[in-house]
């Protein structure tokens, strides 16, 4: 169970880095998604 959480944490956290570099914030959410790539629990 702990392990889901920890995916979905991922997946939440690249969501709101996409939706604030879509609206105010001056950001990229592709840093996120490629730092997320190398550690083999999120596919591409």
């Amino acid at each position: 169970m702990p392990e889901a959480w920890l995916e979905l944490s991922g997946y939440l956290g690249l969501f709101l880095a996409a939706f604030g570099a879509a609206t105010l914030l001056p950001m990229q959410s592709e840093a996120l998604l490629v730092g997320l790539l190398p550690t083999n629990r999120y596919a591409a």
